[in-house]
């Protein structure tokens, strides 16, 4: 072995000792921490990407609504200061007017899913890191998606990288868990046949003191009659 790495290259004795770290870490576990530890890095690191394309226009999208809202209180005021004399009827066709535009803007804030409380915001971190996980493992909860165009065309090449990612990671944790059934039936395995080796030798014990005080009677019983 050794005579055949000295005529290896540098590059090739570098690879080869590579390899043999790999095979030696995966044999350790170091392979499913490390593909675990990928995945957790590429959902982070869509989560943030989303939130620099989404936040933007979430952050719009409120302001906007701030603005609508601010404008109706200040025109209800000036309006119930200069026209104190108005009958209810045309009180309420003023305020039906400057409320249309306020309604106008929470339908489509709503229809792009902005919420108009400026405290509830969708593109947090944690919402979406949960967003990032739901593309790829394929469960598309669909509560988080993306408004604009351009998260949206991030989502589909999120998902062609992402998707085998996970994949891989499954079919990784699978080898896994095999791995501690098998480990699990051995150990039932022999902890059965403990048990039943020690019911076999308690039988024979009892067996042959039976055979034993058997044999005693016997030959009292000789004894006694001759």
């Amino acid at each position: 072995m050794e005579q055949a790495k000295s005529g290896l290259s540098i590059g090739e004795k570098f690879t080869l000792f590579a390899v043999e770290k790999i095979t030696t870490f995966s044999r350790k576990g170091f392979t499913h921490v490390f593909m675990f530890l990928i995945l957790a890095g590429y959902t982070a690191l869509g989560a943030l990407l989303f939130i620099a394309l989404e936040a933007p226009h979430e952050n719009e999208e409120k302001q906007d609504i701030e603005t609508v809202r601010t404008h109706l209180i200040e025109s209800l005021w000036e309006n119930q200061v200069q026209n104190k004399g108005l009958n209810f009827s045309r009180w309420e066709g003023i305020v039906y007017n400057l409320l249309q535009p306020y309604d106008e803007q929470l339908y489509h804030s709503w229809s792009v899913g902005v919420s108009p409380d400026t405290n509830d915001r969708i593109w947090t971190f944690w919402k979406a890191m949960f967003f990032c996980s739901t593309i790829t493992t394929t469960i598309g909860y669909g509560h988080i998606f993306p408004r604009t165009n351009a998260g949206r065309a991030l989502t589909i090449v999120y998902a062609i990288v992402g998707i085998p990612i996970f994949l891989i990671l499954m079919a990784d944790f699978g080898k896994l868990f095999t791995r501690l059934l098998k480990s699990l039936f051995v150990f039932v395995k022999k902890l059965y046949r403990t048990a039943t080796c020690r019911r076999v030798r308690k039988t024979r014990a009892v067996q042959s003191v039976k055979v034993s005080w058997s044999w005693t009677l016997r030959m009292y019983s000789v004894m006694f009659f001759f």
